[in-house]
């Protein structure tokens, strides 16, 4: 209970520092508004509350997790306006009734299109660095954790490896789950042909390096970095668990079902061999993710929840 107390003090003394709010804009961490929601209707109770999900609910069961869902369950009877990024989050994090509503949206998760605009050169680059000219690259992107499903990732590059000598892994990001991963790589031989690139702030310079994405992952709400990825032209072989929105129908993305065999996956990566790599910023910008049209919708939104 202290912390509860230390949290809502926290919230009531940073609310009052900086006067009233027209719209309070929440992220996923929607345990907080309980603590929130009563000082900003005193201090201004025409504040308007959007909520916005970037993710589905955790599979993982445990006493944290349910307080946190208890707390956040009810911004699905006191939000204004509700946000998502995929029609699957919206009816997953706020409820049948606000899916069928009237009072929400996707807003898509924007990107900077100039920034992932395929670059010859630093494709190049990143791949003399490590050594990779002679190469096929197998990447991914993505924190160390249960649902991205690394090691079902290595089990799958042991096999394309094994039929392929001439490939490397480059896994970028960190988590909690890396020192697991980098055991099965050792307990797999595959430790010179696996590099661990640890977290980047630009992702960008892999991406373009690298010659396929795969990305195998148990649950997405959307899987914005496949975006990422579709901007500089680079293939994707992915689980069905992502969500259709993060296809930009530019042919640079095939579905494979998790539980096929893994040959599927293989011949998946196979029948992109021999593609060309090329600029397709110009699919996320027709598909709305690009950040200045994102920045403009939302601002637009917030002029007409004014308006109300």
């Amino acid at each position: 209970m202290v912390n509860l107390y230390q949290y809502r003090k926290w919230w009531k003394d940073f609310l009052k520092s900086h006067g009233k709010f027209d719209i309070v804009h929440i992220h996923d961490y929607f345990d907080s508004f309980p603590f929130i929601k009563s000082i900003l209707i005193k201090n201004n109770p025409r504040t308007k509350f959007v909520f916005h999900a970037h993710s589905l609910k955790g599979h993982t069961i445990s006493v944290y997790n349910l307080w946190r869902s208890l707390l956040a369950y009810p911004v699905r009877f006191f939000g204004d306006y509700y946000l998502g990024c995929s029609n699957q989050v919206i009816l997953n994090r706020f409820g049948k009734n606000v899916y069928e509503g009237t009072k929400k949206a996707i807003l898509n998760c924007g990107i900077n299109t100039e920034r992932f605009r395929f670059n010859q050169n630093v494709r190049d680059e990143i791949r003399k660095q490590y050594e990779a000219n002679d190469k096929i690259v197998i990447g991914h992107i993505g924190r160390f954790t249960e649902v991205k499903n690394h090691s079902f990732l290595i089990d799958f590059f042991n096999v394309f490896h094994s039929m392929y000598g001439n490939s490397q892994l480059w896994l970028v990001g960190e988590g909690e789950l890396l020192p697991e991963i980098k055991h099965k790589v050792r307990s797999l031989n595959l430790i010179d042909d696996v590099k661990f690139m640890g977290f980047s702030s630009c992702p960008e310079k892999f991406m373009m390096g690298m010659d396929f994405f795969v990305f195998p992952s148990k649950s997405e709400g959307l899987g914005l970095v496949l975006v990422e990825a579709q901007t500089t032209g680079l293939a994707c072989i992915v689980s069905d668990a992502i969500q259709p929105e993060a296809d930009m129908h530019c042919g640079l993305l095939k579905i494979i079902k998790l539980n096929d065999p893994m040959d599927i996956w293989i011949k998946a990566v196979e029948s992109f061999m021999g593609y060309t790599r090329s600029d397709h910023s110009y699919n996320v910008v027709k598909n709305g993710y690009d950040i200045k049209g994102v920045a403009s919708d939302l601002v637009l939104l917030y002029s007409n929840l004014l308006k109300e």
